[in-house]
Protein backbone atom coordinates (compact mmCIF):
# COMPACT_ATOMS: atom_id res chain seq x y z
CA UNK A 1 0.00 0.00 0.00
CA UNK A 2 0.81 3.58 0.20
CA UNK A 3 3.21 3.21 3.64
CA UNK A 4 6.41 2.61 1.69
CA UNK A 5 6.44 6.17 0.35
CA UNK A 6 5.45 7.61 3.94
CA UNK A 7 7.97 5.47 5.51
CA UNK A 8 10.68 6.55 2.69
CA UNK A 9 10.19 10.10 3.24
CA UNK A 10 10.76 9.50 6.34
CA UNK A 11 13.82 7.91 6.96
CA UNK A 12 15.04 10.31 3.91
CA UNK A 13 14.52 12.85 6.96
CA UNK A 14 15.94 11.35 9.66
CA UNK A 15 19.83 11.76 11.07
CA UNK A 16 21.95 9.24 10.96
CA UNK A 17 21.52 8.34 14.72
CA UNK A 18 18.11 7.80 14.58
CA UNK A 19 17.78 5.93 11.28
CA UNK A 20 20.00 3.17 13.00
CA UNK A 21 17.48 3.44 15.58
CA UNK A 22 14.51 2.84 13.46
CA UNK A 23 15.80 0.29 11.77
CA UNK A 24 17.00 -1.51 15.26
CA UNK A 25 13.59 -1.51 16.50
CA UNK A 26 11.98 -2.80 13.43
CA UNK A 27 14.72 -5.59 13.05
CA UNK A 28 13.91 -6.71 16.41
CA UNK A 29 10.15 -6.59 15.52
CA UNK A 30 10.34 -8.80 12.66
CA UNK A 31 12.86 -11.41 14.81
CA UNK A 32 10.55 -11.47 17.87
CA UNK A 33 7.84 -12.40 15.14
CA UNK A 34 10.04 -14.83 13.73
CA UNK A 35 11.17 -16.37 16.90
CA UNK A 36 7.01 -16.43 18.28
CA UNK A 37 6.88 -19.07 15.17
CA UNK A 38 8.54 -21.55 17.59
CA UNK A 39 9.84 -23.55 14.66
CA UNK A 40 13.41 -21.62 14.77
CA UNK A 41 15.57 -24.51 15.51
CA UNK A 42 18.70 -22.74 14.30
CA UNK A 43 18.64 -19.07 15.28
CA UNK A 44 21.93 -18.71 14.01
CA UNK A 45 20.52 -19.92 10.41
CA UNK A 46 16.98 -18.62 10.72
CA UNK A 47 18.97 -14.69 11.75
CA UNK A 48 20.74 -15.41 8.60
CA UNK A 49 18.17 -16.07 6.18
CA UNK A 50 16.23 -12.79 7.52
CA UNK A 51 19.46 -10.58 6.54
CA UNK A 52 20.01 -12.57 3.70
CA UNK A 53 16.02 -11.80 2.67
CA UNK A 54 16.87 -7.56 3.56
CA UNK A 55 20.01 -8.04 1.03
CA UNK A 56 17.65 -9.49 -1.88
CA UNK A 57 15.73 -6.35 -0.85
CA UNK A 58 18.56 -3.45 -0.66
CA UNK A 59 21.06 -4.95 -3.21
CA UNK A 60 19.64 -4.55 -6.82
CA UNK A 61 23.00 -6.26 -8.32
CA UNK A 62 23.67 -8.87 -5.22
CA UNK A 63 26.24 -5.84 -4.43
CA UNK A 64 25.66 -3.24 -1.21
CA UNK A 65 27.33 0.07 -0.52
CA UNK A 66 29.97 0.06 2.34
CA UNK A 67 27.82 2.19 3.77
CA UNK A 68 24.82 -0.23 3.36
CA UNK A 69 27.05 -2.96 4.86
CA UNK A 70 27.77 -1.10 7.99
CA UNK A 71 24.53 -0.32 8.80
CA UNK A 72 23.52 -3.54 8.37
CA UNK A 73 26.25 -5.20 10.43
CA UNK A 74 25.33 -2.52 13.29
CA UNK A 75 21.66 -3.19 13.14
CA UNK A 76 22.27 -6.78 13.59
CA UNK A 77 25.78 -7.46 15.21
CA UNK A 78 27.79 -10.68 15.51
CA UNK A 79 28.35 -11.34 11.77
CA UNK A 80 31.60 -10.07 9.72
CA UNK A 81 31.46 -7.91 6.36
CA UNK A 82 32.90 -11.05 4.84
CA UNK A 83 29.99 -13.28 5.70
CA UNK A 84 27.95 -10.58 5.03
CA UNK A 85 29.44 -9.94 1.68
CA UNK A 86 28.85 -13.62 1.07
CA UNK A 87 25.47 -13.76 2.13
CA UNK A 88 24.23 -10.85 -0.45
CA UNK A 89 25.96 -12.35 -3.25
CA UNK A 90 24.00 -15.59 -2.21
CA UNK A 91 20.84 -14.44 -2.16
CA UNK A 92 20.95 -12.84 -5.28
CA UNK A 93 19.05 -14.56 -7.74
CA UNK A 94 15.57 -14.78 -9.36
CA UNK A 95 14.35 -17.73 -7.42
CA UNK A 96 15.30 -15.90 -3.92
CA UNK A 97 13.24 -13.24 -5.28
CA UNK A 98 10.18 -14.99 -5.33
CA UNK A 99 10.62 -16.79 -2.05
CA UNK A 100 11.73 -13.72 -0.15
CA UNK A 101 8.51 -11.90 -1.81
CA UNK A 102 6.37 -15.12 -0.59
CA UNK A 103 7.90 -14.73 2.43
CA UNK A 104 7.36 -11.03 3.48
CA UNK A 105 3.63 -11.19 1.70
CA UNK A 106 2.87 -14.03 4.18
CA UNK A 107 3.48 -11.36 7.10
CA UNK A 108 0.98 -10.01 9.15
CA UNK A 109 0.40 -6.27 8.33
CA UNK A 110 2.43 -4.70 11.29
CA UNK A 111 5.57 -7.19 10.74
CA UNK A 112 5.18 -6.32 7.09
CA UNK A 113 5.41 -2.76 7.81
CA UNK A 114 8.40 -3.32 10.46
CA UNK A 115 10.06 -5.31 7.65
CA UNK A 116 10.07 -2.80 5.02
CA UNK A 117 11.10 -0.14 7.05
CA UNK A 118 14.10 -2.01 8.13
CA UNK A 119 15.07 -2.15 4.10
CA UNK A 120 13.84 1.24 3.80
CA UNK A 121 16.48 2.71 6.43
CA UNK A 122 19.27 0.56 4.86
CA UNK A 123 18.46 1.65 1.37
CA UNK A 124 18.53 5.92 3.20
CA UNK A 125 21.56 5.11 4.78
CA UNK A 126 23.38 6.74 2.38
CA UNK A 127 20.69 9.56 2.47
CA UNK A 128 19.71 9.01 -2.20
CA UNK A 129 17.11 5.95 -2.57
CA UNK A 130 17.50 4.76 -5.98
CA UNK A 131 14.51 4.05 -7.81
CA UNK A 132 16.07 0.90 -9.12
CA UNK A 133 16.32 -0.14 -5.39
CA UNK A 134 13.09 0.76 -4.41
CA UNK A 135 11.45 -1.47 -7.13
CA UNK A 136 11.77 -4.65 -5.03
CA UNK A 137 10.37 -3.26 -2.30
CA UNK A 138 7.08 -1.89 -4.25
CA UNK A 139 7.10 -5.18 -5.58
CA UNK A 140 6.84 -7.16 -2.71
CA UNK A 141 4.69 -4.75 -0.92
CA UNK A 142 1.92 -5.16 -4.10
Amino acid sequence: GMYINEIIVRCLNLSDEKLLELATENYKKVWDYIESLKNVQDPKAQKTILIGTVFTCVSTDGKLSDKEYRFILQVVGDYSLDEAIKLAEDFNCEETRTVVRDFVRKLPEEIKEAYVALCVATLACDKRLKNKELKFLSFICS
